[in-house]
């Protein structure tokens, strides 16, 4: 799986990481900014997920949000466009205490 992935994205530079089983990490640098995005499987589905970061990278908020998707994962469905996962214990590290997760229903 991961080595599909690794070709899929092989444009991107993609490196494998240690956040989420079978995860890649992909970064760019602008003059700008800095790109991080971390590319991992939803637990127990057919969906990967995309987190991704401009300008600076928290692997612990990461870590955090990955944790929580997967936690949160039987809320994933094709046949609802948006879900929103929670975790009471963000606000300490970040200003936000929830994430959207757009399924692919969205682009219809």
């Amino acid at each position: 799986m991961q080595n599909d992935l690794l070709k899929l994205l092989k444009e991107f530079q993609p490196q494998s990481c240690d956040l989420a089983p079978h995860s890649v990490i992909c970064t760019d640098k602008t003059p700008s900014y800095d790109f991080v995005a971390v590319v991992f499987p939803i637990h127990g589905t057919k969906y990967f997920a995309v987190l991704a970061s401009r300008g600076s990278f928290n692997e612990k908020l990461a870590r955090k949000v990955i944790e929580t998707t997967n936690a949160k994962a039987k809320d994933i469905s094709e046949s609802v466009p948006i879900c929103i996962v929670q975790n009471p214990s963000w606000p300490n590290l970040v200003p936000f205490d929830s994430v959207a997760c757009l399924s692919p229903s969205v682009a219809k």
